[in-house]
C-alpha cells in the first residue's frame, strides 16, 4: 500500500495496513527514507517477532542513513517517534523497542498503548532500559499490567530524560500506590512533569497517598491524571440479587461505592489542582531566575582582572583627568574590587528572585558563569543555529529549544526543595 503522509513529510502513516508479523515488518522498512523521522504503524498485528524485526531493521536503517548524510551539520539520523499501538506487542516486543531506543538518542516518543504488555517477568528490566534511553514521552495506556509488576517498575525507574508517562487503564490497584508515591517523592521523579493514571483501580486510599506525595515531596509534576479510580466494584446486572436474596448487602455496596467516588472526586477535583498550579509556578520561577541571573553572573564572575600595566595606565589617566578638570571627577564604584563572596551575592540578586534557585543550583550556575569557555561555546552554537535555520520561525524555535536544553542540562529547569533564606 502507498505511504500516507500526515501533517508533515517526516511522518510515515501506516495504521491498519495489514502488515502482520515478520513479513509485515519487512514491508514497512523499505518505505522509510532519510527524510522520515516519525513512524505510525498502529493496528498492524506485528506481534513480538515482527516488532523485534522492525527494531533490528531500524538500527540498520539508522546506520545506513547516517553514513549517507551529505550535510556536515545534519548529524546522525534518528527515528524520533514510534507509534505501535494495537500491534500485538508483548513484553518481548517492548524489550526490543527499548533496546533500540538505548542506541538511538534521537528517539524521544514511544507509544505502545492497547497491547498485550504485562511486564510479568521483566518489569525492572523495562525500567532500566527506559532509564538508559532518551525517551521523553512513553505511553503504556490500555495494557493489563501484572499486579506485581507496577511496584517493581516504579521501584527501579529513574529515567532522567522521561517527562511524560502514560499508564491509564493499566489495571493498577491500590497495592501499587505506595511504590508510585515513593517514586514521586524521590529525586528519581525530578524530570517527570506529566503522569497519567486514569481508569485504574487505585481506590480512595491509593489516590490520597499519591496526592499526599505531590503535596509533601514533589515539585515537578504539573499534570497528574487520577480520574475513574474506583476500587469498589459496581454491581453488574448479571450479579444483581434475586428477589429472595438479601438486598441490604447490595445497597450497602452501592452506598460505599458512591461515597468512594465522591471522596476521590474531592481529591482529584479540589485538592490536587492547587498543588499542580503550585508546581507550575515554582517551575516558571526557577527557570526565570536562572535566565536572569546568568548575564550578570557572566559579567561579574568571568571578568578578567587588569594586569599591572593596565592598572598603571588607568592611574596615570585618572591623575591627568583630575588635573585638567575644573571639578573633581565623580568617583566610580569599583564593583570588581569587592570580595568574591559579595560579587556572588550581587550576581544572585540580579535575578530579582535570588532564592528561587537552591544553593546547589546557584553553585552550578555560578561555576558555569565563571567558565569563559562556556560563553565561547554558546556563541559558536548560536551562530550555527542561525546558519542552519531556514526561516526566522525555525531560528526562533531552535533558540527556544537550545534555551530549554541549557536549563535541563544545568538542572535549572525544576524547583529543588531545600531550606531557603528568603
Amino acid at each position: 500500500m502507498a505511504v500516507v503522509l500526515r501533517s508533515s513529510s517526516d511522518l510515515i502513516y501506516l495504521p491498519d495496513h495489514g502488515y502482520d508479523g515478520v513479513q509485515g515488518a519487512l514491508k514497512i522498512l523499505p518505505q522509510i527514507t532519510p527524510r522520515h523521522h516519525r513512524l505510525d504503524v498502529a493496528h498492524n498485528l506485528l506481534g513480538d517477532e515482527g516488532i523485534a524485526t522492525l527494531a533490528r531493521g531500524l538500527a540498520a536503517v539508522r546506520a545506513g542513513f547516517s553514513r549517507l548524510s551529505a550535510s556536515p551539520g545534519a548529524g546522525v539520523w534518528s527515528m524520533r517517534e514510534l507509534s505501535l499501538g494495537s500491534t500485538g506487542c508483548g513484553d518481548a516486543g517492548l524489550a526490543s523497542v527499548l533496546a533500540y531506543a538505548r542506541k538511538d538518542a534521537g528517539l524521544v516518543k514511544v507509544l505502545v498503548q492497547a497491547n498485550a504488555i504485562e511486564m510479568a517477568d521483566n518489569a525492572e528490566a523495562i525500567a532500566v532500559a527506559l532509564d538508559a534511553s532518551h525517551i521523553h514521552e512513553f505511553s503504556l495506556n490500555n495494557n493489563a499490567l501484572s499486579p506485581t509488576a507496577v511496584p517493581l517498575f516504579f521501584g527501579a525507574l529513574h529515567a532522567p530524560a522521561l517527562r511524560s508517562l502514560h499508564m491509564s487503564a493499566c489495571a493498577i490497584n491500590s497495592s501499587s500506590a505506595g511504590a508510585i508515591a515513593a517514586f514521586l517523592c524521590s529525586p528519581r521523579a525530578r524530570a517527570l512533569d506529566t503522569l497519567e493514571l486514569n481508569g485504574n483501580q487505585l481506590g480512595l486510599a491509593g489516590v490520597r497517598a499519591i496526592v499526599d506525595a505531590v503535596e509533601l515531596g514533589n515539585f515537578s509534576l504539573v499534570r497528574l491524571g487520577l480520574l475513574a479510580n474506583d476500587e469498589i466494584p459496581a454491581i453488574d446486572s448479571d450479579d444483581a440479587p434475586d428477589p429472595d436474596a438479601d438486598l441490604g448487602a447490595a445497597a450497602d455496596l452501592a452506598s460505599r461505592r458512591a461515597a468512594e467516588q465522591r471522596a476521590i472526586a474531592d481529591e482529584v477535583g479540589y485538592r490536587l489542582p492547587p498543588l499542580l498550579e503550585r508546581n507550575a509556578g515554582l517551575t516558571a520561577r526557577v527557570r526565570r531566575a536562572a535566565l536572569r541571573a546568568l548575564p550578570a553572573a557572566r559579567i561579574l564572575l568571568a571578568a578578567r582582572a587588569p594586569g599591572n600595566a593596565e592598572q598603571a595606565v588607568r592611574a596615570i589617566r585618572a591623575v591627568e583627568a583630575a588635573a585638567a578638570a575644573s571639578h573633581p571627577p565623580a568617583a566610580h564604584f569599583r564593583l570588581l574590587d569587592l570580595p568574591r563572596e559579595i560579587q556572588w551575592l550581587v550576581a544572585r540578586h540580579a535575578a530579582a528572585d535570588p532564592y528561587a534557585l537552591s544553593e546547589a543550583q546557584w553553585a552550578r550556575l555560578r561555576g558555569h558563569a565563571e567558565d569563559r569557555d562556556t560563553l565561547a561555546r554558546a556563541v559558536r552554537a548560536a551562530r550555527e543555529r542561525r546558519v542552519r535555520a531556514g526561516s526566522v520561525d525555525e531560528w526562533k524555535l531552535s533558540e527556544r529549544e537550545a534555551r530549554d536544553e541549557w536549563l535541563r542540562r544545568g538542572g535549572w529547569d525544576k524547583w529543588e526543595a531545600e531550606r531557603r533564606d528568603g
